[in-house]
This record gives structure tokens, C-alpha cells and sequence, in this order.
């Protein structure tokens, strides 16, 4: 009769094979996370260039947008992020500063220091916008 259940060395071999996966696996899963964090910014940045634009001949409302550094308009983290609008008369910056674990963020292998979209249209990093 053979004796039921898993020895201790075959409990060793699938424990190792979990950890190689996992050594491998978790990095990807990380920088994915990261990655869909930020297109979630970007998309509130341009959520935020929509409403700035409706606010156009008013001169740009920010305090319907941003009330104490929290965005009222926004549905991404704001434990990920901090954004700000820098203004003029027709003119304007947003500004999203990586905080936290998103500084270890990197667009096409290069880190940031922080995604900008301004009145023209023009986004930076470039390599960080598709």
C-alpha cells in the first residue's frame, strides 16, 4: 500500500516554483499597476483642460476644479498624484506631480518628474502621452 500525501521535498519543489513565478510575475503586475494609474491622471488632466475651456470667457474657474489641493472633478487616487493649475489670463498649465509609489513610474523606461498639459494642447513628457 503507498503511503497518501505530498513529502516534504515534493512541498519544496512547488514552493520554489511558486517563488520563480512570482519573482517574475510581480514586477510586471507593478509596473501595470503604475502604468494604469497614470493613464487615469491623464485622462482627469484632460478632463480638467475640458472644464477649463466651458470656463473660457470667465478666465478659467480653477476653484470649481481644485478646492485645497484635491480635485473635486477627478475619479483618479489622490494618494498617486498632486495636481495644480497654473493660470494666467488665457493661458494655463496642469500640472500632476507623482507621489508615493508612483515615483517609481517610468514612461517607455525613463522616469518623471511630473506630466504637464497646457492651453495649447501640448502634453510633456512627450514619451509619457500615446
Amino acid at each position: 500500500m503507498k503511503p497518501q500525501g505530498m513529502t516534504l521535498i515534493e512541498l519544496l519543489i512547488v514552493v520554489a516554483v511558486l517563488s520563480v513565478l512570482l519573482s517574475i510575475a510581480y514586477p510586471s503586475y507593478t509596473q501595470h499597476q503604475l502604468t494604469r494609474h497614470r493613464q487615469q491622471i491623464q485622462t482627469d488632466m484632460a478632463r480638467i483642460q475640458l472644464r477649463l475651456e466651458q470656463d473660457y470667457d470667465q478666465g478659467y474657474q480653477v476653484e470649481s476644479i481644485l478646492s485645497a489641493g484635491e480635485c473635486l472633478i477627478c475619479s483618479s487616487d489622490a494618494s498617486r498624484y498632486r495636481l495644480a493649475i497654473d493660470h494666467e489670463m488665457y493661458r494655463y498649465v496642469i500640472r500632476a506631480i507623482p507621489i508615493g509609489h508612483q515615483l517609481q513610474d517610468q514612461c517607455r523606461g525613463q522616469g518623471y518628474n511630473e506630466l504637464s498639459l497646457d492651453s495649447s494642447g501640448q502634453a510633456a513628457p512627450v514619451n509619457c502621452w500615446h
